[in-house]
C-alpha cells in the first residue's frame, strides 16, 4: 500500500519497514535498515524528533495520532506526512516496540496553502469580488465591495447584484450579460452603478463562470474596478475640447 508502515523495537530500531517507508529513505531492500533507527537515514535534528516521540509512545503507552510531519526523502523531496505510531504490545500486554504508519498528504497541503493564498489575494484585491450561485444570488464579497459600495456583506449576502443597478442601464445590455455567462463567456463592460447612500459610480466590470470539477457551471465571478473618477475626467476633456 502507498502509506508507509513500520516497526520498532525499545531502542527505536527498525524491525519492519514497507515498500513505501524503504523509498522514503532511499533503499529498495528491507535488510539494509532493519536493526537501525532513524538517525541513519534523517537528518540529526529531524531524527532527534521522532526519536524522542518514539520513546514517549514506548515509555507512556500513548499513541500519537495524525501528526504532521514535513519530511526530506533521500532524492531531497520534501513530503508532508500524516503520522500515527501506537504502542506494540505482546500478548502479556507489555509494550514491546511501536507500530507508525504514515500517509502522504503533500497534495493536500499544496492545495491547502494555495487556497490560502488565494484566499487572502481576493480578500486583499484592490477591486470588488462578488461570487454568486448559478441564479445570481451573491455567496461571497470581498472588504473592497464594501468600502465602494456601502453595503456590508451581511446585507448583500443571498441577494441578487440588481440591488447595485442604478437604472440607467438597458435591459436588453442585461440580458447581453447573462446570455454571454450562461455560454460559458466572459462578459466585460463599464457600467454605471449605485451605492447604498443613492450615489451614482462607474464600474468596470468583468463576469466570468466558475467550472466544476466536471467541467460544468457551478458560480459567477465578478470582478469590478470603480473608475468613476476616470469617468470624470473624461467627461471633463470631452467639454474642455467642445469648448475649444
Amino acid at each position: 500500500i502507498p502509506d508507509l508502515i513500520y516497526v520498532k523495537d525499545l531502542e527505536a530500531r527498525k524491525i519492519i519497514s514497507n515498500k513505501a517507508d524503504l523509498e522514503m529513505m532511499g533503499f529498495t531492500d528491507e535488510k539494509d535498515v532493519i536493526g537501525k533507527t532513524d538517525f541513519d537515514f534523517y537528518n540529526p535534528v529531524f531524527a532527534k524528533k521522532t526519536f524522542d516521540e518514539d520513546m514517549s509512545v514506548i515509555h507512556s503507552g500513548i499513541p500519537i495520532i495524525n501528526r504532521i510531519e514535513l519530511i526530506s526523502g533521500a532524492n531531497g523531496e520534501e513530503k508532508y506526512i500524516s503520522t500515527s505510531k501506537v504502542p506494540l504490545k505482546n500478548d502479556s500486554g507489555e509494550i514491546i516496540g511501536l507500530v507508525g504508519v504514515g500517509h502522504d498528504i503533500t497534495r493536500i497541503r499544496q492545495t491547502e496553502q494555495k487556497l490560502v493564498q488565494l484566499s487572502k489575494g481576493i480578500e486583499q484585491s484592490p477591486a470588488s469580488i462578488v461570487i454568486t450561485d448559478m441564479n445570481g444570488n451573491i455567496e461571497y464579497a470581498n472588504p473592497k465591495l464594501t468600502e465602494i459600495s456601502g453595503f456590508t456583506f451581511e446585507e448583500v449576502k443571498g441577494q441578487n447584484p440588481r440591488i447595485f443597478q442604478s437604472g440607467l442601464t438597458s435591459k436588453k445590455e442585461y440580458r447581453k450579460l447573462w446570455d454571454t455567462i450562461l455560454s460559458g463567456n466572459e462578459y466585460r463592460n463599464e457600467i454605471q452603478n449605485r451605492k447604498k447612500n443613492g450615489e451614482l459610480f462607474w464600474e468596470s466590470v468583468l463576469i466570468s463562470p466558475i467550472r466544476d470539477e466536471a467541467g460544468q457551471i457551478a458560480n459567477f465571478i465578478a470582478i469590478k474596478e470603480d473608475i468613476t473618477d476616470r469617468k470624470k475626467a473624461e467627461t471633463a476633456i470631452r467639454q474642455s475640447q467642445r469648448q475649444l
